[in-house]
């Protein structure tokens, strides 16, 4: 009979992984599908990098930047919007599992999903100037001239969604 019981542990052990790896992969599409439109109209100013694609370099320089705000690992990194000039990911915007931190010469505004309450964009705004986010200590504002705000604001209702996180 214990012998039993451990096999239907492990099985919520396996189905909790399953899950998660769904979850991932769902944000994983989410990125990719957003990318792109994240550059809004300064595509020639960034690069995209999927996961895959970065180099150790490149994610070393990352986590230099973001550290210790913002603790991820590899496996949960998506991708990497790089405004940086020469491609060293020195300045730009790392999307994970847990949340996005964008970061520059002047700011680092790291968030996690599960600790947003809301995001506030103008739709008026046809500047595409800023984006607010909200959580319980502080409200952080996304002005980087290099995103579309109005896209990752749409980025981040969706993750949030997909996790399953409900904040508000």
């Amino acid at each position: 009979m214990n012998n039993l019981g451990e096999h239907y542990g492990n099985l919520g052990v396996v189905e909790e992984e399953k899950e998660q790896k769904y979850v991932f992969n769902q944000l994983k599409a989410l990125f990719q599908d957003s990318a792109v439109k994240f550059q809004g109209m300064h595509d020639y100013y960034s690069k995209i990098y999927f996961k895959e694609d970065l180099t150790d370099k490149q994610l070393n320089n990352i986590r230099k930047k973001v550290e210790p705000d913002f603790t991820f690992y590899e496996e949960e990194v998506l991708g990497f919007v790089d405004d940086s000039l020469i491609g060293n990911a020195k300045s730009g915007m790392l999307f994970t599992k847990e949340g996005i931190c964008v970061y520059g010469l002047l700011q680092r505004d790291c968030i996690y999903f599960e600790i947003i309450n809301k995001t506030v964009y103008n739709d008026n705004d046809e500047n595409d100037i800023k984006l607010k986010i909200y959580t319980d200590d502080e409200q952080i504002t996304i002005s980087s001239r290099y995103y579309s705000k109005r896209e990752l604001n749409k980025y981040i209702e969706r993750a949030i969604e997909i996790l399953g996180v409900n904040n508000q």
